[in-house]
């Protein structure tokens, strides 16, 4: 490695750590952003390896738990460690975390769209059971 080349790496190492500081921003606005909306739907997209996920979870920190975009690692099998808060991750889970954040949002359409049309289909089935009941004839005791 030349001099020349060492004095390269001085000016791409300072805008990659303001780049970096400025990732953590975005990261915690897209949070709170995907937070205020109030979904509470947990989704987990799988990494670039196998060991771990990017995803958008209710993270522990000190007494509160907050809904984070978050990362998890594999403990073993399919068993996977607590989640944590991608702000804690290597520089490197960050980036690939966000590259995420559009699967992670697709994800969470698609789980509201399930979740609401099972809500929307018990209430029409609680509806006709209803309905039903006041049509029959009250058999009850008469006619023992």
């Amino acid at each position: 490695m030349s001099p020349n080349e060492l004095s390269e790496l001085v000016p791409l190492a300072k805008t990659l750590n303001e780049e970096s500081n400025d990732l953590n921003k975005t990261i915690s606005a897209l949070s709170a952003e995907i937070a205020a909306h109030n979904l509470g739907i947990e989704v987990w997209h799988p990494g670039c390896e196998d060991h771990y996920q990017v995803g958008f979870a209710k993270v522990s920190s000190g007494n509160s738990e907050d809904w984070k975009l978050a990362i998890r690692s594999k403990m073993q099998g399919s068993i996977w460690n607590d989640p944590y808060s991608l702000l804690q991750a290597s520089r490197d889970l960050r980036i690939e975390g966000l590259s995420r954040v559009p699967a992670l949002l697709n994800q969470m359409k698609g789980e509201a769209l399930d979740k609401i049309r099972v809500m929307q289909d018990a209430k029409k089935l609680a509806a006709e059971l209803s309905k039903d009941k006041k049509e029959r004839p009250d058999k009850g005791m008469k006619e023992l």
